[in-house]
């Protein structure tokens, strides 16, 4: 009773507010949530009221509570309840109708299980609720509605309709059909529903209203046309909508969607899902090309030729050595490390097909492991040699001690401390954080398939190792640069760590500034570089001595060149 009042008292002040005979009370009457200050008299009239309900409710109260119905009818209604009994109203004609409550469940779901009703899902209440609440701001923001109408259609708290049955006892009295009736109050459409029935009501009365409108009949001032109700045309498929400033949100400029992103007619743009990429239109995601060096590309297949025939080279040199094996020009240059040098300068070699390819776990693990453990064992060798080449000199000098070290024993026991070192760097990583494989999908256009170091710290140190071993052996060639020519091989050694060292201090800046199959394809141009460089600067004298002057690779030659060499 107390919100009735409060009701009846607003009512009466609006009245009073706007003017009862004004227009605007008089076009259409809504419920709204505006509620003014009350007029003083009208506030008098409601504490009045007020208090004389109170005071009749606690005199109430004070008398005790009294029903108003009989004991007969409060026992018949507990009879109904305990008994599970619906009391409904017939769909024709007065009275009511006594139905037990499972009866009426039953027949409910069997005019429910048809094709012409299904299931509503709670998202779709709610994606209705936005976008009629979406339509209402625009209209309100465009001038269309005003503040009250904008708040009679505003629903705080839809709920889904409801479906009752109304039975149809005029037709049968046992087992009656249900007439459905859908109980759409406080629904996200409710006021919607209700303001179109408070406007075309007046129209057609009880009649179908339609509406038409002949645009050949109109006539348009200024325009030869139709003019078009908005002030922007929609934008075209990969355009967005930029709202001018200030202005109504009709008034728009259309650019186009970022990269990445598509749009229809919408004029809004959504992102591609993360394995698609827009296309140049940008109104449909296509997917991303997958990326890696692969023996199919051109430039996998121009460096996998490389590998492959420059793979040749140590083979013949190697079969030249071994031919000639027994020439002074072999026999001067420490025969064995010789060949183990050129054996493992063709593995460098081949370890450049292992980056070619589908990048997998498997081949991720030993690609950049077999590089270091292969290179090692190069570099180690050419040190061996040089230090080989300064013993053998200084075993010469009269007195001397050390020509028990010139042999290939302490030039393998170089070697083996050399890769040994370089073998623990390996098993550490790959126990610690080995390499994988792994998919880089930020990129643009593409997706990245490549292989992730597992731990830069560690392949980097292994680089490091690498790089050490060059400049030492770099070192000591320079300084024996001046030996007798018949042992001189310092010069070459020397030149090929200059091309070893250059090779590689190049390749830092150009692997990490790069991403994807090229970063792959700077190392592979680093290996195959290097170990040509070594094999060129080292072997290609000899060969050119053993191949084309065989007259010089004779004993006579070399004693002859040793007399006139003057002494250091």
């Amino acid at each position: 009773m107390v919100i009735d009042l409060k009701l009846f008292v607003r009512k009466l002040n609006l009245d009073l507010l706007f003017d009862k005979n004004s227009s605007m009370t008089n076009t259409i009457r809504v419920s709204s949530l505006f509620n003014p200050p009350l007029h003083p008299s009208l506030n008098i009239f409601e504490r009045t009221c007020e208090m004389d309900f109170w005071a009749t409710n606690n005199k109430r109260n004070q008398q005790g509570n009294h029903h108003n119905i009989s004991q007969s009818e409060q026992e018949f209604l507990k009879l109904l309840n305990d008994c599970n009994i619906r009391v409904m109203k017939p769909d024709k004609g007065g009275g009511l109708v006594f139905m037990d409550h499972c009866v009426y469940v039953k027949s409910m779901n069997t005019l429910l299980n048809t094709d012409v009703y299904m299931q509503v899902i709670p998202n779709e209440v709610n994606s209705a609720h936005k976008k009629i609440k979406s339509m209402r701001n625009d209209l309100f923001l465009e001038g269309y509605i005003d503040l009250d109408l904008h708040q009679y259609l505003t629903m705080l708290a839809p709920r889904t309709p409801a479906l009752f049955g109304s039975p149809k006892i005029h037709k049968t009295i046992n087992n009656p059909p249900f007439r459905p009736i859908v109980d759409g109050r406080g629904s996200v459409t409710y006021g919607c529903a209700k303001y179109i029935d408070h406007v075309l009501k007046p129209l057609g009365g009880r009649g179908v209203v339609k509406l038409e409108l002949n645009l050949s009949a109109s006539r348009w001032a200024m325009y030869s046309e139709v003019p078009k109700s908005v002030c922007s045309e929609a934008c075209h498929p990969g355009y967005r909508k930029v709202v001018h400033q200030g202005q109504p949100v009709c008034c728009f400029d259309c650019i186009p969607c970022s990269d990445g992103e598509v749009s229809n007619e919408s004029g809004i743009c959504i992102k591609c899902p993360e394995d698609y990429w827009s296309n140049t239109e940008k109104d449909f995601c296509i997917a991303k090309y997958v990326e890696f060096l692969s023996y199919e590309d051109p430039l996998g297949t121009s460096l996998a030729a490389i590998a492959v025939v420059f793979s040749l080279m140590p083979v013949g040199v190697l079969c030249i050595f071994i031919k000639h094996h027994d020439t002074p020009v072999v026999k001067a240059n420490n025969r064995e490390v010789s060949y183990f040098l050129l054996i493992s300068n063709l593995l460098c070699l081949l370890t450049a097909l292992i980056f070619i390819g589908p990048p997998k776990n498997e081949t991720c693990i030993f690609r950049q492991p077999a590089f270091g453990l292969f290179f090692s064992v190069c570099v180690s060798a050419v040190l061996a040699k040089t230090v080989t080449v300064v013993i053998a000199f200084k075993a010469t000098k009269p007195g001397s001690q050390i020509k028990n070290l010139i042999g290939s024993k302490i030039s393998f026991l170089i070697i083996c401390c050399c890769f040994v070192f370089q073998f623990i760097l390996c098993v550490v990583w790959i126990s610690v954080s080995p390499p994988f494989s792994e998919t880089d999908k930020n990129l643009p256009e593409k997706t990245v398939i490549q292989c992730n170091e597992g731990s830069g710290f560690m392949f980097y140190c292994m680089l490091g190792y690498l790089g050490m071993l060059a400049s030492v052996s770099l070192l000591i060639a320079f300084l024996a640069r001046n030996l007798p020519d018949s042992f001189n091989e310092t010069k070459f050694i020397t030149f090929s760590m200059i091309v070893f060292v250059s090779v590689w201090l190049t390749f830092i800046p150009a692997y990490i500034s790069t991403k994807g199959k090229y970063m792959v394809a700077v190392e592979i141009f680093a290996i195959l570089s290097s170990s040509i460089g070594l094999l060129l600067c080292i072997f290609f004298p000899k060969c050119y001595i053993i191949v084309i002057r065989p007259d010089m690779n004779t004993k006579g030659y070399i004693v002859r060149l040793q007399t006139t060499v003057p002494p250091l």
